[in-house]
């Protein structure tokens, strides 16, 4: 049985690092979020999910891709779709949320999800009711983490 959580275990981890190598292939980085980084060993990727977004000093909502990590949020611009382009991009990070540096804070407002972070405030208008809970349940743990709560799971 503890052979088994090992190899479970190291399995895991080498999924995980295949995921974020695979995303850093596909994705580029708008100028502001220049030295971010996704390959860092506490690092967790979690989902994807599309959203309708409004940045910090925005009025328009934009659909965007959210990809979420343990202690991140990368809110991705897509790339409009080239025939001639032979390499599969996924689109541009706009902005890189940090979830445990303890300014984070969010709220749910029915399909809105509004995350206030040191780069603003952004309102995501997520359709899908069981990804938006997801979301929620990430930022709540990472709220908690941010205090000092632990790793988040034990609330």
């Amino acid at each position: 049985n503890e052979l088994a959580d090992v190899l479970d275990a190291t399995c895991e981890k080498s999924e995980q690092r295949e995921k974020i190598m695979e995303l850093s292939s596909k994705l580029t980085f708008h100028k502001r979020c220049a030295g971010t980084t996704l390959a860092q060993a506490h690092r967790k990727y979690i989902v994807e999910m599309e959203c309708h977004c409004i940045a910090p000093g925005g009025s328009t909502e934009r659909e965007v891709q959210l990809v979420v990590f343990n202690d991140i949020l990368l809110v991705v611009q897509k790339e409009k779709k080239e025939k001639k382009e032979k390499r599969v991009r996924m689109g541009q990070v706009q902005y890189v949320l940090e979830l445990q540096d303890g300014e984070m804070s969010y709220r749910k407002m029915g399909s809105i999800v509004e995350v206030i972070t040191t780069a603003g405030l952004f309102m995501l208008n997520i359709a899908s009711s069981a990804q938006r809970q997801q979301l929620v349940s990430l930022l709540k743990e990472c709220a908690a983490v941010a205090e000092g709560g632990g790793d988040g799971t034990d609330s």
